[in-house]
């Protein structure tokens, strides 16, 4: 875990984190302008499973009954997307992340990145894909729901709704800790120079 958490301070840089900010809002505009619309067309009106919040275990029953072979292919096609924009924007989130602390200069938080806690941002992503399994085996299952397996797709689709608010609190405190780590050392810089 060492080894990624040192390759992404390593490379966080401003241009590695908009690169992957560029790439996330590609995927993301793939997502909602080409891909979305051809599930909820072919559904008959109904979004993919994984932008509905809050989402029930009853809602998917009762949706699985319009994914015929079209809609089926349709959200095949969105997942394949939706595999790689919460891959991207783990990245994204884990750079960002990576950059603030190093722009911070606090070296205790460059020690908790380097220890493997840079990557607890990439938890969303984690909980994305196997919301993704979950959806596309419930989808392919058919409308024979499994009910055990709605639920825990269900909780784990929460989680990670949960999971992002969490994730931008850190960045937001990340982002504080790189303003005055700046100003500190813009201060002693200044001093330094008067003397």
């Amino acid at each position: 875990m060492s080894e990624i958490s040192n390759w992404l301070l390593r490379i966080a840089s401003w241009r590695a984190v908009v690169g992957m900010f560029i790439l996330t809002g590609a995927l993301i505009t793939l997502m909602t302008t080409i891909f979305m619309p051809a599930v909820t067309n072919a559904t008959g009106g109904l979004e993919p499973f994984d932008i509905i919040f809050p989402l029930s275990t009853e809602q998917i029953s009762a949706g699985l009954a319009q994914y015929n072979s079209e809609a089926i292919k349709a959200y095949l096609l969105f997942t394949a997307v939706d595999v790689a924009f919460p891959i991207a924007s783990g990245l994204f989130s884990c750079l960002l992340g990576a950059w603030l602390i190093k722009i911070s200069g606090f070296e205790w938080l460059i020690s908790l990145a380097k220890r493997g806690y840079i990557l607890l941002l990439f938890i969303p992503t984690v909980f994305d894909l196997i919301e993704n399994a979950g959806f596309v085996t419930l989808i392919l299952s058919g409308s024979d729901t499994n009910v055990t397996l709605a639920s825990a797709t269900t909780f784990v689709h929460a989680a990670k709704f949960r999971s992002i608010s969490v994730m931008w609190a850190a960045h937001s405190i990340l982002f504080l800790s790189a303003i005055i780590g700046t100003i500190q050392r813009t201060r002693q810089q200044s001093k330094l120079d008067a003397e």
